[in-house]
């Protein structure tokens, strides 16, 4: 009998797009789901998303850099040396003001990893390496040397990762199968004739009789103005940023003058000393 598991990631706070997703999937005959992390920001879905994602059948989790830099943010870890940091703590402020405590909570024991075993096949789920969450070890344009990193610790049969919003099929020097769903709500291409194309992303996989029956990799239009428009309803911090994400699929994650300019103009480092009472 077939089994469909939909393989999402990397949400980062689009509501819209996770919907859309999930419409899909459930019409494509998904039963349940693998989530890899990065759920929050610089999106602003806040608890009717986590609201969501709770009446899902989701049997894997694992912890993403940016659910990270949300808890580390709100536990005053961050110095706002730079703009950078000013801007995650500014809209680590506004999601900790609008998601109840038992959602902070889950993301804590969220693990980064996690050892599946479907069918007799063998499988590490991971937001990027095992044991690291960020990086740029993974990039699709890697060396096939870079993703045997993802086998260190065991022969695993398949490594699925998300992290770097491409979605992506490849093998291992020892042909061990490596998926990555591509991004829910962040989508982007560095190739020009593909720039434009901002669809929100998945995966399927389908298991049989035979074990690995088949992988998709899905793409779903989702309505962007849609999305904007619940950003303004909530006040979401940098939202002109946030639009030009979404329509473009640029960010300014680490640009640093640019986050200056709207870090002055806004009173954002002043925001959030006094939220968190920084000295």
């Amino acid at each position: 009998m077939n089994h469909k598991i939909g393989i999402i990631s990397d949400i980062h706070g689009n509501f819209t797009a996770l919907k859309a997703v999930i419409e899909d999937a459930k019409k494509s005959g998904v039963t349940e789901y693998w989530l890899l992390g990065d759920i929050v920001l610089p999106g602003p879905g806040a608890n009717e998303l986590f609201d969501y994602l709770s009446t899902l059948p989701i049997t894997v989790k694992v912890r993403g850099n940016w659910d990270d830099c949300f808890l580390e943010a709100i536990g005053k870890e961050n110095s706002l040396e730079t703009p950078s940091d000013v801007y995650i703590t500014r809209l680590s402020q506004y999601l900790k003001e609008n998601l109840d405590e038992k959602y902070i909570d889950e993301l804590k024991s969220t693990p980064l990893y996690i050892e599946k075993e479907v069918n007799g096949i063998e499988i590490l789920i991971s937001h990027n390496l095992p044991n690291q969450n960020w990086g740029r070890g993974l990039l699709a344009t890697n060396s096939t040397e870079d993703f045997d990193m993802l086998f260190t610790d065991s022969d695993y049969d398949m490594a699925i990762y998300g992290h770097i919003h491409t979605q992506l099929i490849r093998y291992s020097s020892k042909m061990q199968i490596i998926l990555n769903p591509g991004t829910v709500g962040q989508p982007f291409s560095m190739w020009k004739k593909f720039e434009n194309d901002l669809r929100a992303q998945y995966a399927i996989l389908e298991f049989d009789d035979f074990g690995l029956g088949n992988i998709q990799l899905k793409k779903v239009l989702f309505d962007i103005e849609e999305e904007l428009e619940l950003a303004k309803k909530e006040n979401l911090p940098y939202l002109d940023l946030y639009e030009e994400q979404l329509k473009t699929g640029v960010v300014h994650t680490h640009d640093e003058e640019l986050l200056e300019k709207i870090n002055i103009k806004n009173g954002y480092l002043a925001d959030v000393k006094e939220y968190f009472r920084f000295q």
